[in-house]
């Protein structure tokens, strides 16, 4: 068997293909995983700064202000009509219950 190949080296070619996909697949799933985890943090950020602006849009009313409305509506012949003009005073573009207490 002169002139015959070893085995092992006909099974170099494969195993050197083999390796590179290999290597290829791990490359590409830690550039994934990278990519992943970096969109994640963008969009945990932009959803905080999301929620901080609805909770800025929105009016804070303290217990006080809820029991002054609540207290106006007992004595007039429409109180749910009352309790929601009385808490309307602090709604809208501009306005806030904290700035209408100052």
């Amino acid at each position: 068997m002169r002139g015959a190949t070893p085995r092992w080296r006909r099974h170099l070619a494969p195993a050197a293909v083999v390796l590179a996909g290999l290597g290829l697949a791990i490359a590409l799933v830690i550039g994934a995983a990278a990519a992943y985890s970096r969109n994640e943090r963008k969009l945990l950020t932009e959803d905080g700064r999301l929620v901080a602006a609805i909770l800025r849009a929105v009016p804070v009313y303290s217990r006080a202000d809820l029991q002054a409305a609540v207290n106006l509506a007992e004595g007039v012949r429409h109180p749910a009509a009352a309790f929601r003009d009385s808490l309307r005073a602090g709604v809208g573009p501009g306005r806030r219950a904290e700035q209408r207490r100052r």
